[in-house]
């Protein structure tokens, strides 16, 4: 099982100091809860049971290369994410600095097929989809990852039986629900609202949208597939998200300039 996480791969533009920086303050705001958690145990060997400890050396910083090298920017469009757990079932503590936006993004059913598979018609190759797209470290680089071509309209999709007989395997998009510890935290989705005054104008003309007004207890759950934006409170927020597997490489973004991971 994997437990409490190290980022590993690069997911920002920011420089070694303005990484441990934002990690620092971060943190801060991570430890100032009443209930901040203190570490996991791993049980996954009864023999070796150990607890392991959360530090801010455990903080992702994603800056979705939006943020132009510079904290400043990180502050504006980012997130800072603690993988707790990341097996059939995930946990992340996620962490946003007073206004800042995670983008709108949703996640989505992806189809793997091995090396020279021909995509079918309908379909279309998910590296279309998510620039800097380099494969799923369960199936590699090699392999031929796809979606129908109109993914946003429908959640899931079936493979054909052929398909399965030639090794096709089916990823289903992750499923979450946050729960907000600490802090505030202003969460959109699909819907018929209008934007809300905090909402910067730069990501609004994606999807039209509905606000959702998280307090201390409040959770949000999000099916798979489904839009979603998130905006850190004013004086920020720590919240919960517990889910199925998270695959961040297969995230798609709408915003075209958006990179998960590079």
């Amino acid at each position: 099982m994997a437990v409490l996480l190290k980022p590993e791969q690069n997911t920002t533009d920011l420089s070694d100091a303005d990484i441990a920086q934002a990690q620092a303050e971060y943190w801060e705001l991570f430890t100032s809860t009443e209930t901040t958690p203190r570490g996991v145990w791993d049980t996954e060997n009864l023999d070796q049971v150990r607890f392991r400890q959360i530090d801010s050396s455990y903080i992702e910083i994603a800056d979705f290369f939006l943020s132009d090298g510079t904290l400043e920017g990180f502050k504006r469009t980012g997130l800072g994410v603690i993988t707790a757990v990341n097996a059939s079932e995930c946990v992340k503590y996620l962490l946003s600095f007073p206004g800042q936006v995670l983008p709108w993004h949703a996640h989505i059913s992806v189809a793997v097929a091995p090396k020279g598979f021909a995509i079918p018609n309908g379909f279309r190759n998910l590296s279309d989809l998510v620039p800097g797209f380099q494969g799923d470290p369960d199936y590699g680089a090699d392999a031929m990852y796809f979606v129908p071509k109109d993914f946003e309209k429908r959640a899931n999709f079936d493979l054909k039986p052929e398909w399965k007989e030639q090794g096709v395997a089916y990823l289903q998009g992750k499923e979450e629900t946050f729960t907000v510890l600490a802090g505030t935290l202003e969460a959109y989705g699909p819907g018929d609202g209008v934007a809300a005054s905090q909402m910067p104008e730069d990501h609004r003309q994606f999807v039209t949208q509905r606000s959702f007004d998280l307090r201390p207890g409040d959770s949000f759950h999000i099916p798979c597939n489904r839009p979603h934006l998130c905006i850190g409170g004013p004086a920020g927020c720590v919240y919960l998200e517990s889910s199925t597997r998270s695959r961040d490489c297969l995230d798609y973004f709408f915003n075209k300039d958006i990179y998960r991971l590079k």
